[in-house]
């Protein structure tokens, strides 16, 4: 379905985060350290602008905001890389960070390919029932958006903390749990945003055993990162 069909937080956040990822790693970088940096700089900023501005324009028009937000956002960035062609000399890119960036540019396409073209979607199929149209049983609880918002702080800490890793034998799969955990986090903020408010009759213990599986898998994660950090040493 298009943006504006769609849950548009949740759509929004599909495409700008790992696009904003991807930006960072594999085109901010390199305009940040080239010399002269003044226009490769001022290109990467205008792709940002392009990346944060096509989704909000296709919540209006799908076409000019895919457009704008896959397109434009492309040129923009593969302009920062011609004029900031002696940073991708291959003796001076970093395989780990060049995998990484290639992870966010991946997702970031899945953000996008996620949405169908307008008059794809099922109500206007012609062997489509004709019917009324289906009203929200409900408006979205209070608060929805603010429970998003700090989801998405959330997802950004350890996208940070991944950086932080000087090891080039860590780095990669520090980026690549970063990336796991930054999205597990917006979707589970989605979830719990949405259903806020409607209420549960499970019981704390029921809360509990329903958890377990989850709680076993982030136990069984933490022991294996204690045991690589103690046999790396």
């Amino acid at each position: 379905m298009s943006l504006a069909r769609s849950a548009t937080p949740i759509a929004l956040t599909n495409i700008l985060l790992p696009g904003l990822y991807a930006w960072v790693a594999t085109v901010a970088l390199v305009a940040f350290r080239a010399s002269p940096p003044t226009w490769p700089r001022l290109v990467a900023l205008l792709a940002l602008v392009a990346l944060v501005a096509g989704p909000l324009i296709a919540v209006r028009s799908h076409d000019w905001g895919r457009r704008v937000g896959v397109f434009v956002f492309a040129a923009f960035c593969v302009l920062t890389w011609l004029l900031a062609w002696e940073e991708l000399d291959p003796e001076r890119l970093e395989p780990i960070r060049a995998a990484s960036g290639a992870i966010g540019w991946a997702l970031f396409a899945f953000g996008w390919g996620s949405a169908r073209k307008l008059g794809h979607v099922p109500e206007d199929d012609p062997n489509a029932i004709q019917g009324a149209a289906l009203e929200p049983r409900a408006a979205l609880p209070r608060g929805t958006l603010i429970v998003l918002l700090l989801g998405m702080l959330g997802a950004s800490v350890p996208l940070v903390f991944a950086w932080r890793v000087r090891r080039e034998d860590h780095a990669l799969l520090a980026h690549a749990v970063a990336l796991v955990a930054a999205v597990a986090l917006v979707s589970a903020s989605a979830k719990i945003a949405l259903a806020r408010g409607t209420g549960s009759e499970r019981q704390p213990g029921q809360r509990v055993a329903a958890g377990s599986g989850a709680f076993m898998l982030l136990a069984f994660a933490l022991a294996v990162g204690l045991v690589w950090s103690v046999l790396s040493r």
